[in-house]
């Protein structure tokens, strides 16, 4: 059972700053991430949304808890999929407008990499076929089919990024191949296998030698994912109301959600030309 109790905020634990951003706060026990609404006093002055009282940061510490929609939106019935709804609710997902499969107007639920419980990571984050189907209510839970295809959207939109993804897997290609023909042919599967990690480790400078710059720039894409800087916000907060104005809200960062992003982001089949040797690996 997902232990929903609130995290409790200690004086001189954490260090708050009011902008609306993720901020990394080190805690005495273990790093802990929270995240703060803009708050009225950072308005300027003759902004109607502006509290001049002087008591918003007291206000913001008050209004402290984890990351998802107020009870007041959850559902009041005793109804089990109301329930159901009510749990994924109080669990950081929202209820969103999507189509199925023949491009009927249905409703799913989805989240963003910021849960508000640790224990929640799903272990089916690759392919792009990632939405998982409730039986007992057929609801879909469409947050890693989303964030697959976020992660291929990002990344093709930096022209600069899919060159040197591709560029990067011919490289390994090629230089597996050359090195497994000097070997003993292309049969010995677990030879092929060592031959593609001792590429990879080098590409990327993990044996002690200088990064390949393509492989600096695919580091670099799969760092800031890690970071969710490279991620907008309204994916990562898939509804505002989680956060409300001068708030405070622990979260978890779903590692399986950033894989899914990233298996997405680096899944380059469609990229490569149809009959060139890239292919071979960028099958799944």
């Amino acid at each position: 059972m997902t232990d929903n109790t609130q995290p409790a905020l200690s004086p001189g634990t954490y260090t708050i700053k009011i902008q609306n951003t993720i901020q990394a706060v080190e805690s005495h026990s273990e790093p802990t991430p929270i995240i703060t609404s803009p708050s009225p006093l950072d308005l300027p002055p003759n902004d109607p949304d502006r509290d001049g009282d002087g008591d918003g940061l007291s206000r913001l510490c008050e209004n402290f808890g984890v990351l998802r929609l107020p009870e007041s939106q959850l559902v009041e019935s005793t109804d089990e999929s109301a329930q159901w709804l009510n749990d994924k609710l109080r669990n950081g997902y929202a209820l969103v407008k999507t189509r199925d499969q023949t491009g009927a107007a249905t409703m799913a639920v989805c989240r963003g990499p910021l849960i508000p419980f640790p224990g929640q990571e799903s272990s089916a984050v690759r392919g792009k076929d990632l939405a998982i189907i409730d039986e007992r209510t057929g609801i879909r839970d469409i947050s890693y089919q989303v964030t697959w295809q976020l992660g291929r959207e990002v990344l093709m939109k930096d022209h600069s990024l899919v060159i040197s993804l591709v560029r990067l897997k011919r490289k390994i290609f090629e230089e597996v191949k050359k090195r497994v023909a000097a070997c003993s042919g292309t049969e010995d599967h677990e030879l092929v296998m060592r031959e593609i990690t001792s590429v990879i480790k080098e590409c990327f400078g993990f044996d002690n030698t200088p990064p390949d710059d393509d492989a600096t720039a695919i580091q670099r894409f799969i760092s800031e994912a890690h970071q969710t800087s490279n991620i907008t916000q309204s994916h990562l907060i898939t509804d505002p109301d989680m956060l409300p104005l001068e708030s405070i809200r622990t979260f978890y960062t779903d590692q399986s959600w950033i894989e899914a992003f990233l298996d997405g982001g680096l899944h380059e089949r469609k990229i490569a030309r149809p009959n060139s040797s890239l292919g071979i690996l960028a099958e799944d």
